[in-house]
């Protein structure tokens, strides 16, 4: 059986496809954030009142291979061509 407090949180938690019914998402709610899986990415961060206070390109593609163009990218982010990690990180282009 559940706790409350589980229930709760879960409420909170939406698993879903996001572009074109593409990757997959995780949205929080409450204040709103969604996380893409794909490359671990955040794309949206809303207050309460709904407002966005995240940048996301409107050129932004959401098709693997390649990056998510804006937001904040959440696992191991790399934003330089040195050393032999791939540019940008290497999770910026993995599930």
């Amino acid at each position: 059986m559940m706790s409350k407090e589980m229930e709760k949180v879960l409420s909170c938690v939406e698993f879903c496809n996001g572009v074109n019914g593409g990757l997959d998402k995780v949205i929080l709610r409450g204040s709103s954030v969604q996380v893409y899986l794909y490359g671990g990415q955040v794309t949206s961060w809303k207050n309460e009142l709904g407002e966005e206070l995240l940048f996301l390109s409107s050129k932004a593609t959401f098709n693997p291979p390649k990056a998510i163009r804006g937001g904040i990218p959440i696992c191991f982010p790399q934003f330089s061509n040195h050393g032999p990690l791939e540019s940008h990180g290497f999770t910026r282009n993995r599930l």
